[in-house]
């Protein structure tokens, strides 16, 4: 009794190892996802320069897959073209021939004229006939907005050295400034704005709301102005610097930079402001937050910049050369209640920055971003977004958290390959319909890298699992078997559990005086061919060969795989035994061999099945019980019958359906079909009962059915 309950304290204690090792597989899978998500959920909070760079080429992509759009109509484009140069045959132009062309403009009628040039130097001593030209029509404009240039700082970066402008000669990158400029190139350090400049102030933002929140202001050093006849007789003034991306590329404009503690919008604001006849007190900076011009409400990040919606690549707004102005080549009506942009686009006189679709002039790139103020078409993307785009994550992290355990590794594959897709489109729709920049690198590469290092460490899980399949089972069970129990490991298990199976045990019927009757080496020979031809029987029947004790063979059928017609393989299994067997010995008694015959005893019921042995040393996946027993002892009773193959009433009760009974005086007949195993008869066979056999060690009699007259029974119908 106490070896008994050792027993089955140690096949607990197997089922608790197999389970423990299942747990600790399923733990280690599911942190890997954990770490994952919560690295790229930290990504997002950090954004790495070159993952950024990539969600900035994702957010380039989404416009050219929209698309381009259609122009907005309120806004054109005056050009100083190659044209137009060719024409005057100077430049910069004559004060004189941009008064002129200031001029022109206004007779046709605009809303607003903004000059994306600077005019901060004077060509002469004192006021120059041109100044004076430009002056006055200014003055006579009425409507125009003047650019002036900072020098900015962003904190954590270096000075960007001066504003990049449209006519403001060579690239910021490509020139270097002095750290002081001689006062009549303009330039204003800081320290001086009191004596110089009070006249700037009026462009700043006259209400303020500070805000809590993150809200880190873009910084100027020095200030470019124009000069202060020309801001005085401007209807508003409007700064053009810009600050690129990492990758060179224009997505924002600067709604705020600060400059001795005073905020200046850009010309697009006053641009928009003074088309929708807005005082400069409707202009509120809300810090952090948005701008406000009237009721429009702008969404800016924290550096106080707003994304442009670009509707298109360069051209997209119509052009028009300053020259065919200046010539009277065009319609009177044709600016008529626009706003009207002015600025340089001849090759080698302005500058080009990239944007989201191509490359274009400064003054394009003003025109993308009144119409985005205009049109209200905001694409939103503060840093609090960088909360949604977390939340994604984790939501994506759920899905994956619950969905890949559950999943095979092409299911994996499939759930790796769709969510990404799903997020793509989603991303998509939100900026087409929605104007909304979610990130695409942070989620899609935290879906990638989970569901591809999941996968790669489940199929190395499952590697070894297989590979330690097959090194348990090759000797068992047939090729065929261990390949499908690789192939679903769920379905086997090792570390001890209760299954009903069939045993069958076969034995050499007077071995051991077969063995005194002839020389060792001859009866190795004999029963190696012998132990041959029934290991080729039993695999394929697809039973589980156990053990070979000495000339006997146990083999089990229905674990490690489930077997639904096990006892019918079993007793099949034992015909075609048997009819191999006759085989040998006709070939044996050929070769003037002496040949032997063999019992086989076959029991069905509930046994414990699962590794035992010492671990490290010797183990074995076998069957115990009681079952084992009464299927060893139904064997020995084939001498005691003279019968070749017993079964017990258990097993006989699982093929009963199979046979087609006769009762004739004390023997079953049965017929004989052809088909598939499991659908068709066992074969013609006598089957003989046998009521209340007594077996060693049972108080109770059980019933047994002996097997003779058996037909050959062929490979065929497996």
């Amino acid at each position: 009794m106490a070896g008994k309950n050792s027993l089955f304290a140690w096949i607990g204690l197997t089922c608790g190892k197999v389970t423990a090792l299942k747990w600790k597989a399923a733990f280690v899978g599911r942190l890997l996802i954990f770490v994952i998500i919560l690295f790229f959920s930290a990504l997002v909070l950090y954004s790495p320069p070159f993952l950024q760079s990539l969600e900035q080429m994702t957010f380039d992509l989404r416009f050219k897959m929209r698309g381009v759009m259609v122009a907005d109509d309120r806004i054109v484009i005056v050009a100083l073209d190659e044209k137009t140069f060719w024409d005057q045959g100077v430049w910069p132009l004559p004060r004189e021939t941009m008064a002129s062309l200031i001029d022109r403009i206004t007779s046709m009628e605009p809303k607003v004229i903004a000059i994306d040039m600077l005019f901060s130097e004077r060509r002469d001593t004192g006021l120059s006939a041109g100044d004076a030209a430009l002056q006055a029509a200014l003055e006579r404009a009425g409507n125009v907005v003047l650019s002036f240039a900072f020098d900015i700082f962003v904190k954590g970066q270096e000075t960007k050295r001066g504003a990049t402008l449209a006519g403001a000669g060579p690239p910021a990158r490509n020139r270097t400034l002095p750290d002081a400029l001689p006062p009549e190139a303009g330039w204003a350090p800081t320290e001086k704005i009191e004596n110089r400049l009070d006249f700037l102030q009026n462009a700043a933002y006259n209400r303020i709301k500070k805000v809590e929140g993150f809200f880190v202001p873009i910084r100027a050093t020095r200030v470019l102005p124009p000069l202060k006849i020309f801001a005085e007789s401007a209807a508003a003034l409007g700064h053009a610097s810009i600050l690129t991306d990492q990758d060179q590329v224009l997505r924002r404009e600067i709604l705020a930079v600060e400059y001795h503690e005073e905020y200046y919008p850009p010309m697009s604001i006053q641009a928009a402001g003074l088309y929708l006849g807005l005082h400069p007190i409707d202009l509120v900076l809300q810090m952090g937050e948005a701008v406000h011009l009237g009721k429009i409400k702008i969404p800016i990040d924290e550096g106080g910049r707003m994304l442009i919606n670009y509707l298109g690549p360069a051209h997209t707004f119509p052009h028009y050369s300053a020259s065919d102005l200046l010539n009277n080549q065009l319609q009177s009506s044709l600016f008529h209640g626009k706003v009207v942009l002015v600025g340089v686009t001849a090759l080698g006189h302005g500058e080009r920055k990239e944007s989201p679709f191509s490359a274009m002039d400064g003054i394009e790139k003003n025109a993308n971003a009144i119409s985005t103020i205009l049109s209200q078409r905001f694409l939103y993307r503060t840093e609090a977004m960088k909360l949604f785009d977390i939340a994604l994550i984790m939501f994506y992290g759920v899905i994956l958290w619950q969905g890949l355990p559950r999943l095979r590794p092409l299911g994996s594959i499939f759930l790796g390959i769709a969510l990404p897709f799903a997020h793509l489109a989603l991303a998509i729709l939100l900026f087409n319909y929605g104007e909304v920049w979610i990130y695409i690198v942070y989620p899609v590469g935290a879906i990638v890298s989970t569901s591809i290092t999941y996968t790669a460490s489940q199929y190395c899980t499952q590697e070894r699992e297989a590979r330690r399949i097959r090194k348990m089972f090759s000797s068992y069970v047939s090729p065929r078997v261990v390949e499908e129990m690789t192939r679903r490991p769920d379905l086997t298990h090792v570390g001890g559990e209760m299954k009903e199976v069939t045993i069958l045990f076969s034995d050499i019927k007077g071995f051991t005086p077969y063995c005194e009757r002839h020389a060792p080496a001859k009866v190795v020979d004999l029963l190696n061919r012998y132990l041959e031809a029934m290991t080729e029987v039993t695999f394929h029947w697809e039973g589980t060969l156990d053990k070979f004790v000495g000339d006997a063979i146990m083999v089990y059928w229905g674990a490690p795989l489930p077997q639904d017609n096990h006892a019918e393989r079993a007793i099949r299994c034992a015909l075609q035994m048997q009819d191999r067997l006759l085989a040998l010995r006709k070939k044996w008694e050929a070769a003037g061999i002496e040949p032997f015959e063999i019992g086989i005893g076959i029991n069905t019921g509930e046994v414990i099945v699962g590794n035992i042995g010492v671990e490290g040393k010797k183990m074995d996946y076998t069957v115990i019980g009681d079952a084992v027993n009464v299927a060893a002892r139904t064997e020995s009773l084939t001498r005691q019958f003279n019968l070749p193959l017993m079964i017990t009433e258990q097993t006989y009760l699982h093929v009963k359906g199979l046979l087609d009974i006769n009762w004739a005086g004390s023997t079953l007949v049965a017929g004989r079909q052809q088909g598939r195993i499991g659908q068709n008869k066992i074969g013609r066979i006598i089957i003989t009962p046998f009521k209340d056999v007594q077996l060693k060690g049972k108080k109770e009699g059980i019933d047994l059915f002996g097997i003779r007259g058996i037909p050959r029974v062929t490979l065929e119908g497996a």
